[in-house]
């Protein structure tokens, strides 16, 4: 029984101290520090604008660590004039950890200029958009390229709500008319383009409404939407739009099981062509998402295992004492009796200070 308990208070001891080293280990190796990010606006700025041009588009890479350098590496092998990653970076919009590491992810693997909105994700219940803005800026905004308007604005709360409607009235209000074409982007669509389901756009109907007048009025050639973690093409108020393929989370498509994103070609006649490229179907994550995971929750994980460690040394520490405290019988032949239980059980019974066959040489009483 005490050789027992004596390995299992060894293995709450080392799972406690695992615990706290690992913990310790995982929060150094994912810090949650904010890097500076290229400015996108800046690096278009010192590029040659090109009457042709591409532009790759992809989005939801959110916890699938397995296959994100796979996804950012064909992205930038596309070798397009920029980039645009449209939401759902992070899986827990409160997580600095998490945001860190995909920001990392981001620059040290897309070398062209790289434009990202906030996802659903990319939100939490209690601190909004604050993590987002802390890592990758603002969450809505424009720039230009050639001749070419690109508006961004925020869905990931699943509204187009007033915020974004002043936004993107007043944007189209005074920029509009400098180009020849204008492209809308936001993560989540108004229209849910699959096939007699309407579950992942903007639900109330007064917000689209509102969005498709603007689209109208002022003549958007394009929206670029995810969200739906599959490809495809539609119109929402007489304007093109589409939906992404997932970059990392739970693919959507029934007939396509591959992550991938969507190439932007800008013709010089003014038309816009998508083509839709496929990276991998691998799913899974790695020891990076358990070791992340771990980060996250360090200061959880680090009062866990400071707690086991504690119960485990009082507990063997109080077995020792009262091991010490227990009165010892000797007798003739050699056999030691320590458990005072049952000697004194016995006592009770007979009156006697020994046991049958047996003279008691020394006696603690």
């Amino acid at each position: 029984m005490k050789t027992r308990q004596s390995f299992y208070l060894k293995c709450l001891a080392i799972t406690g101290v695992f615990c706290v080293v690992a913990a310790l280990a995982c929060h150094h190796a994912f810090p949650p520090t904010a890097q500076k990010i290229p400015n996108p606006i800046e690096q278009l700025a010192n590029q040659d604008a090109q009457t042709e041009f591409n532009v790759v588009v992809f989005s939801d890479i959110a916890h699938n660590f397995k296959t994100m350098d796979q996804e950012l590496e064909a992205v930038n092998a596309t070798q397009a004039d920029f980039a645009i990653c449209n939401g759902d970076l992070v899986y827990s919009g409160s997580s600095e950890n998490e945001y860190s590491y995909v920001q990392r992810k981001l620059i040290q693997k897309i070398k062209m200029p790289l434009f990202i909105l906030p996802g659903n994700h990319d939100n939490h219940p209690k601190v909004g958009f604050k993590r987002y803005r802390d890592f990758f800026g603002p969450e809505r905004y424009f720039w230009s390229y050639a001749d070419t308007l690109f508006v961004a604005i925020n869905t990931g709360n699943l509204h187009f709500d007033d915020t974004e409607y002043r936004f993107l009235k007043q944007t189209l209000e005074q920029e509009r008319a400098k180009f020849r074409r204008c492209v809308l982007v936001m993560h989540c669509p108004p229209v849910d383009l699959r096939p007699h389901k309407n579950t992942h756009g903007i639900q109330n109907q007064q917000e689209n409404d509102a969005l498709a007048g603007l689209v109208a009025d002022h003549h958007v050639d394009m929206i670029v939407t995810s969200h739906l973690h599959w490809f495809l093409e539609g119109r929402f108020a007489g304007v093109p739009i589409f939906h992404t393929p997932s970059g990392g989370q739970r693919v959507r498509d029934t007939e396509n099981p591959n992550i991938g994103y969507v190439l932007m070609s800008f013709k010089k006649n003014g038309d816009i062509q998508l083509k839709r490229e496929n990276v991998t179907a691998q799913r899974g994550r790695n020891m990076e998402f358990i070791c992340l995971w771990t980060a996250q929750y360090s200061s959880l994980i680090i009062c866990i295992g400071l707690a086991l460690f504690s119960v485990s040394v009082c507990t063997a520490l109080l077995s020792a004492r009262q091991t010490a405290k227990r009165p010892a019988y000797v007798f003739k032949n050699e056999f030691l009796v320590t458990d005072a239980l049952e000697l004194t059980k016995y006592q009770r019974q007979t009156g006697q200070c020994k046991l049958p066959g047996n003279e008691c040489s020394e006696k603690v009483c």
